[in-house]
């Protein structure tokens, strides 16, 4: 079970203890067993606790006494865990070689593009032609030497994972190797780490078909296995990468919710605290409420504080703050400014700069950017997105990012009337079609809407054909529980006729009282200085009422009384 900060003390305590009570001239030579056990829970409780003094001591005890390489790797398995954990993944992936070649298993530090084509050749010829019922019969293997070599293959995967693009290489040799190695010599826990990791490289090449089929059998050979904290991690994994590009978003959410809680029962807390927050992004993009979301947002980074989960509070702030900025409690509501956002700077380690907490601030801000019309800092953050800033290919926020990026090109077209963001609408347009046409049910409101804005901007344009596709588009977001986008469409069809003079006060009632309902004070608030018009003027009913008649088939949760409630 996760463990807070003070059942870890106490559990470290009791390991001294028990060390304390043994002599120590003897605690080796006549205790050895129970002393390599005593100070290898010492060194993963120290990493869990993030004391890497008294985990090193630990690791260095082992290393010291111990008589052969397999009774080293539970503190081998706690160093690179406590790598990872501290973002030191060059560290961790350094590690993972030297103890792959300990036990027989060359890994090269520094992979090229040659070996990862060669071994991905190599895997799928062993792949080709098989069902889905051969790979779940796999047999199970009882190598030792194997089921650490497989442990550390996936370790280091989750290292490469968790860098980013830097060991994209390490990344896709690790898991292909283990994969390999699952097929040839035997299934363990960590196969289903392979064939998620397989499932979620064919995601981030576009291959959604096969990403679906070795998501799906990597859950599958979990449940065989009732690897539980195996199968907490893959499902995260999976849920934020590969099922929202076959299953609408609202069908997700149970996925994380169960990896989420999966994930404390095991120790995965990291893992845990992932899950959480993709539940609470989906909940947030399908309906649920401001008021809501901010209360999750509350709870989760206060159990991410207590676990000592700083890197991942960090990363979730950002998104924090939008919604705060969206409710209307940020002076600056388009700006990335506000309690959340120095809550951040107020963590140890903040650093701006870092890769992935930018990465958050840059989306966040395009978010906001959008939300509130500042095509200024718009314009400048579309120059970011197309190069470092580029969001990851097969993360369920692509298509939605997508989306907003068409949107914002169409909108600087009309404004600047550059031909260069026409075009480049146009090529997110296609993508969107291309993505639906895979199977993607996510896209179909968005297609819409942006078929909506490219037919806006012609010359041969009829209003009845204009606001068909937004009303198609607001209908189809309507059934996916896609709030905001439906306020969205009815927002620009009132943009489209403002410009034109026609039915512009109903599709903007329509709107206003959508992001009302769903909490948007801040985005209500402009769209009233905007358009000059009242809230009071155009609401039709109170906002508990919308929200208990308009979200009752949503299947919200109640307020949570403690971390579960995600």
């Amino acid at each position: 079970v996760a463990l807070s900060k003070a059942a870890l003390m106490m559990a470290r305590r009791y390991l001294k203890k028990g060390i304390s009570l043994i002599d120590e001239s003897t605690l080796w030579s006549e205790n050895y067993l129970l002393a390599l056990d005593l100070y290898s829970s010492l060194a993963e409780l120290g990493d869990s606790a993030k004391d890497v003094g008294k985990s090193e001591d630990a690791v260095n005890m082992v290393l010291k006494h111990a008589v052969n390489d397999l009774d080293k790797m539970r503190v081998h398995h706690a160093t690179i865990e406590r790598f990872i954990s501290s973002s030191q993944f060059n560290e961790a992936l350094e590690t993972g070689c030297t103890v792959l070649t300990s036990l027989g298993y060359r890994f090269p530090e520094k992979p090229g593009v040659g070996s990862v084509l060669y071994e991905l050749v190599q895997v799928k010829k062993m792949l080709r032609g098989k069902s889905d019922a051969s790979f779940l019969a796999l047999p199970v293997t009882q190598d030792e030497t194997l089921i650490h070599a497989m442990h550390i293959l996936q370790s280091m995967a989750s290292a490469c994972y968790f860098s980013g693009v830097q060991h994209k290489f390490s990344y896709a040799l690790a898991t292909l190797r283990n994969l390999k190695l699952s097929y040839q010599k035997g299934l363990s826990n960590y196969s289903v780490d392979a064939f998620s990791g397989y499932a979620i490289m064919a995601s981030m090449q576009g291959d959604f078909d096969t990403a679906n089929r070795f998501g799906r059998l990597a859950i599958g050979i979990s449940k065989k296995l009732n690897a539980k904290g195996m199968e907490a991690r893959s499902s995260s994994g999976l849920y934020h990468l590969v099922f929202p590009w076959k299953l609408p978003l609202k069908e997700c959410i149970a996925g994380f919710r169960f990896s989420f809680r999966q994930g404390m029962a095991t120790s995965e807390t990291n893992i845990a605290f992932a899950a959480g927050m993709g539940a609470i992004t989906l909940m947030h993009h399908t309906g649920s409420p401001l008021w809501e979301t901010e209360e999750r947002m509350r709870l989760i980074v206060a159990q991410m504080k207590e676990y000592r989960q700083t890197e991942m509070c960090r990363n979730s702030l950002p998104f924090y703050q939008v919604i705060l900025n969206i409710k209307d409690q940020s002076d600056e509501p388009s700006s990335l400014k506000g309690d959340a956002i120095d809550l951040a700077i107020g963590l140890a380690g903040y650093t701006l700069n870092q890769d992935h907490a930018f990465k958050m601030e840059f989306a966040a801000s395009f978010s906001l950017a959008h939300y509130f019309e500042d095509w200024s800092k718009l314009e400048y953050l579309l120059q970011l997105y197309g190069g470092k800033q580029r969001p990851v290919k097969a993360h369920f926020s692509y298509f939605l990012t997508t989306f907003s990026a068409g949107m914002a090109y169409f909108e600087l077209f009309r404004i600047r009337q550059k031909q260069a963001y026409r075009k480049r609408a146009r090529k997110k347009l296609r993508q969107m079609q291309q993505w639906l046409n895979g199977g993607n049910v996510n896209c179909l409101p968005m297609l819409s809407i942006l078929q909506a804005e490219a037919l806006s901007i012609t010359s041969s344009a009829k209003h009845k054909d204009v606001l068909a596709l937004y009303d198609k588009g607001a209908l189809e977001a309507s059934a996916l529980s896609f709030v905001q986008i439906e306020a969205t469409a009815y927002e620009r069809a009132a943009c489209y006729l403002f410009l034109e003079g026609e039915k512009r006060r109903e599709y903007l009632a329509k709107s206003i009282n959508l992001y009302h309902m769903w909490g948007a004070d801040g985005k209500v608030a402009f769209l009233e200085k905007k358009h000059t018009i009242r809230l009071k003027d155009v609401v039709q009913a109170s906002r508990r009422t919308l929200a208990s008649s308009v979200f009752s088939s949503r299947d919200l949760d109640p307020y949570p009384k403690n971390i579960y409630y995600v």
